[in-house]
């Protein structure tokens, strides 16, 4: 990973009639980064996607620019939701094997919808089972909070846990405790330029074309399903933090950049495309290189591989 560094410059200064070597430290300007936004892998065991996971991710790992990192935008694996423990299990483990073998870049992941055991097969759901389907997919994804921030030279980041769970399913909110975090973290943060993560996104317009009848007519999907289901609270919020600059969700298994309030809203493709059967509608498999920049602004490019 490559580091801030700091170069030292000598000079001669002139002290009457003798001359001394003075040795200076200045600070390399800031550099913009680089990082990569992989999301909605949806790793199973029937090969393809095993094979599909591979060539993204050695694309990746030899881009001419290293990048510093891999955002990973959640659902992982193919589905938890409503699987066997064994297929779960078997599900994590291929990505385990393919991450080992071809990723040598560090990664920060949230949590998807697939990535949690049990929620589509709760008939009774309490506190405790509704977390340890939540848990089960943080140990996988060596994630010590569901929700957390870090800094990255000069960019702050915010990894949101965007998916509750509700009736058998889930719903796309943030709960009291995070929405309360969120708050305090992003006045602690307001001396750096932010970017927000997210498995869903807060903002979109492409969700109102995600699902496509067999007569080629759109169907509505309930609210809170296909995008964050407080967006005026969320546009509130951000307003008041302008330094948050970019937030990138997936799950929609398209692609596109909204500007809004000087904030970029990127929802970016899926790795695996049509969950690993092509083109999703327009969409092709594809993974998202972000260029960061010391002065706030980012620029990216949709990757095919």
């Amino acid at each position: 990973m490559k580091r801030r560094q700091f170069i030292k410059n000598s000079s001669i200064v002139t002290v009457g009639a003798c001359t001394m070597p003075v040795t200076t430290t200045v600070n390399e300007s800031p550099k913009p980064f680089r990082i990569i936004h992989l999301t909605d892998c949806h790793v199973d065991t029937k090969g393809v996607a095993e094979n599909g996971l591979r060539k993204a991710l050695q694309k990746i790992n030899s881009l001419d620019k290293e990048p510093d990192f891999i955002l990973n935008g959640g659902d992982a694996i193919f589905d938890a939701m409503e699987a066997t423990k064994d297929d779960t299990k078997a599900q994590w483990g291929l990505w385990h094997s393919v991450l080992k073998n071809d990723n040598s870049l560090p990664i920060h992941a949230c949590i998807g919808n697939h990535d949690i055991y049990g929620w589509g097969s709760l008939n009774n759901p309490t506190k405790s089972n509704i977390m340890s389907g939540k848990q089960w997919a943080m140990d996988e994804l060596a994630m010590e909070k569901r929700y957390y921030s870090f800094d990255h030279n000069d960019w702050h980041f915010v990894v949101l846990d965007s998916v509750q769970y509700q009736d058998k399913g889930y719903t796309v909110k943030l709960d009291e405790e995070q929405w309360e975090w969120l708050e305090k973290d992003l006045v602690a943060s307001k001396d750096k330029f932010t970017c927000i993560l997210s498995h869903v996104p807060l903002l979109s317009f492409c969700h109102q074309l995600f699902k496509v009848g067999q007569d080629g007519k759109l169907i509505v999907l309930p609210q809170g399903i296909l995008m964050n289901s407080q967006p005026l609270e969320m546009k509130n919020l951000i307003y008041q933090h302008p330094q948050v600059k970019l937030c990138i969700a997936g799950h929609l298994h398209m692609q596109e950049e909204i500007e809004y309030l000087n904030v970029k809203y990127l929802c970016n493709g899926a790795v695996c495309g049509n969950w690993w059967q092509g083109a999703f509608q327009e969409f092709e498999p594809a993974f998202t290189i972000i260029d960061l920049f010391p002065d706030g602004t980012s620029k990216h490019e949709w990757v095919t591989y």
